[in-house]
């Protein structure tokens, strides 16, 4: 069914702290050959959670 990525807050802030970007990288494993690396940026997370999440391919 595709790709799921769930994110978790690992910085040790609170839940509902406000979080206006950031960005991490991720090597994802597609097969026993394959391994991509992605970059996830997110911005504007509060209260309602990531506001826009974008997941990008590496050159």
């Amino acid at each position: 069914p595709g790709l799921i990525l769930r994110l978790f807050e690992t910085t040790g802030r609170p839940v509902n702290a406000e979080v206006r970007s950031g960005d991490s990288c991720l090597a994802v494993a597609l097969g026993p050959h394959e391994i991509k690396t992605l970059r996830l940026q997110w911005t504007e997370r509060g209260l309602q959670g990531f506001r826009e999440v974008n997941l990008l391919e590496e050159a």
